[in-house]
Protein backbone atom coordinates (compact mmCIF):
# COMPACT_ATOMS: atom_id res chain seq x y z
CA UNK A 1 0.00 0.00 0.00
CA UNK A 2 2.84 2.38 0.75
CA UNK A 3 4.27 1.82 -2.73
CA UNK A 4 0.87 2.46 -4.33
CA UNK A 5 0.39 5.58 -2.25
CA UNK A 6 3.82 6.87 -3.22
CA UNK A 7 3.04 6.22 -6.90
CA UNK A 8 -0.22 8.18 -6.61
CA UNK A 9 1.53 11.02 -4.81
CA UNK A 10 4.30 11.05 -7.42
CA UNK A 11 1.72 11.15 -10.21
CA UNK A 12 -0.01 14.08 -8.51
CA UNK A 13 3.28 15.92 -8.05
CA UNK A 14 4.19 15.40 -11.71
CA UNK A 15 0.77 16.66 -12.81
CA UNK A 16 1.13 19.73 -10.59
CA UNK A 17 4.60 20.42 -12.00
CA UNK A 18 3.20 20.22 -15.55
CA UNK A 19 0.43 22.67 -14.70
CA UNK A 20 2.91 25.07 -13.12
CA UNK A 21 5.15 24.93 -16.22
CA UNK A 22 2.13 25.62 -18.42
CA UNK A 23 1.15 28.53 -16.19
CA UNK A 24 4.69 29.93 -16.40
CA UNK A 25 4.57 29.73 -20.21
CA UNK A 26 1.17 31.43 -20.26
CA UNK A 27 2.44 34.15 -17.93
CA UNK A 28 5.50 34.69 -20.15
CA UNK A 29 3.30 34.92 -23.24
CA UNK A 30 0.96 37.43 -21.57
CA UNK A 31 3.95 39.58 -20.58
CA UNK A 32 5.24 39.47 -24.15
CA UNK A 33 1.83 40.34 -25.61
CA UNK A 34 1.46 43.22 -23.15
CA UNK A 35 4.92 44.52 -23.96
CA UNK A 36 4.34 44.32 -27.71
CA UNK A 37 0.86 45.85 -27.34
CA UNK A 38 2.47 48.88 -25.69
CA UNK A 39 4.76 49.25 -28.73
CA UNK A 40 1.77 49.78 -31.04
CA UNK A 41 0.85 53.32 -31.99
CA UNK A 42 -1.96 55.12 -30.18
CA UNK A 43 -4.65 54.37 -32.79
CA UNK A 44 -3.74 50.67 -32.93
CA UNK A 45 -3.93 50.38 -29.15
CA UNK A 46 -7.21 52.30 -29.12
CA UNK A 47 -8.92 50.16 -31.75
CA UNK A 48 -7.78 46.88 -30.16
CA UNK A 49 -8.81 48.13 -26.74
CA UNK A 50 -12.22 49.30 -27.84
CA UNK A 51 -13.03 46.26 -29.95
CA UNK A 52 -11.52 43.33 -28.09
CA UNK A 53 -11.27 44.54 -24.51
CA UNK A 54 -14.28 46.87 -24.18
CA UNK A 55 -16.35 44.95 -26.75
CA UNK A 56 -17.41 48.02 -28.72
CA UNK A 57 -18.89 47.57 -32.19
CA UNK A 58 -17.21 48.99 -35.27
CA UNK A 59 -19.79 51.77 -35.58
CA UNK A 60 -18.90 53.09 -32.13
CA UNK A 61 -15.19 52.76 -32.82
CA UNK A 62 -15.65 54.66 -36.09
CA UNK A 63 -17.42 57.51 -34.27
CA UNK A 64 -14.74 57.73 -31.58
CA UNK A 65 -11.89 57.72 -34.09
CA UNK A 66 -13.65 59.93 -36.64
CA UNK A 67 -13.42 57.22 -39.31
CA UNK A 68 -15.85 55.18 -41.34
CA UNK A 69 -17.05 51.82 -40.08
CA UNK A 70 -15.10 50.08 -42.86
CA UNK A 71 -11.94 51.99 -41.91
CA UNK A 72 -12.37 50.97 -38.28
CA UNK A 73 -12.64 47.30 -39.33
CA UNK A 74 -9.52 47.62 -41.45
CA UNK A 75 -7.70 49.37 -38.61
CA UNK A 76 -8.59 46.54 -36.21
CA UNK A 77 -7.42 43.93 -38.71
CA UNK A 78 -4.13 45.74 -39.35
CA UNK A 79 -3.55 46.41 -35.65
CA UNK A 80 -4.03 42.73 -34.78
CA UNK A 81 -1.80 41.71 -37.67
CA UNK A 82 0.87 44.13 -36.48
CA UNK A 83 0.59 42.84 -32.90
CA UNK A 84 0.84 39.23 -34.10
CA UNK A 85 3.95 40.06 -36.14
CA UNK A 86 5.56 41.74 -33.15
CA UNK A 87 4.74 38.85 -30.79
CA UNK A 88 5.64 35.98 -33.10
CA UNK A 89 8.17 37.72 -35.33
CA UNK A 90 6.43 36.89 -38.59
Amino acid sequence: MNLLMNKVELTQIIELAKRLRMQDREDDMMKKISSKFNELDENERAVIGMRFIAGEDYGTIAQVLGRSQEESKNMAYQALKNLKNRVFGT
